[in-house]
């Protein structure tokens, strides 16, 4: 089984890029569902999470309230490494157990969407790593057409770091500043690539 991490900045074009992997006839793995899995009520990264955030990041139903969450740990850095101290580690957790029932399945091309790998232990488990990428005033507009306001969107975009390429396998940038067919073009020539590999 041959595994990609997708990767890219808010806003970048991630999300188009993996449903057109699908379209292609790659499996995918969200880790974002996968983080949201990991902090439903009563699970041990919950209690962590309300004991270290306080009862005011929880919504009526008992579940994180994401976005009270986001807005407290974007703006303060310490926060922000407490988040990832409690979640990280459980998300590598279930991503690993969840590479291993696609092999069981034979599964052929592994796609796994995450928005940051930093912190994600498992990314040495995989070929190759794909970037999504695009300028920030695109991102932007893209953010804005989601209804996110702009200094919202801007102090996410400043509380990702940039991708450090050495230290991945396989770096493959692709270029989302244009159209989706310009997008799937350039999939469709990696996903070639990628066969003729073996």
């Amino acid at each position: 089984m041959k595994i990609i991490s997708l990767t890219g900045g808010i806003g970048a074009g991630k999300s188009a890029a993996a449903h057109i992997l699908r379209d292609l006839g790659a499996a995918t793995l969200d880790a974002d569902q996968i983080a949201r899995a990991v902090i439903l009520p009563d699970t041990p990264a919950w209690r962590d999470l309300v004991e270290t955030f306080g009862g005011e990041i929880l919504l009526p139903d008992r579940a994180i309230d994401r976005q009270a969450l986001a807005a407290r740990v974007f703006s303060d850095p310490k926060a922000l490494k407490k988040l990832n101290h409690i979640t990280h580690p459980r998300v590598n957790e279930a991503i690993r157990a969840a590479f291993e029932e696609h092999r069981r399945r034979g599964t052929d091309i592994l796609v796994v969407e995450v928005q940051i790998i930093t912190g994600a232990d498992w990314v040495g488990l995989t070929d190759e790593v794909w970037v999504v990428e695009a300028p920030t005033e695109v991102r932007l507009k893209r953010l804005e057409s989601r209804g996110m306001p702009q200094a919202e969107a801007l102090k996410r975009m400043a509380a990702q770091k940039p991708l450090d390429s050495s230290a991945y396998p396989r770096v493959k940038k692709i270029d989302n500043s244009g159209t989706q067919a310009e997008l799937r073009s350039q999939l469709e020539k990696l996903w070639r690539a990628l066969h003729n590999k073996g």
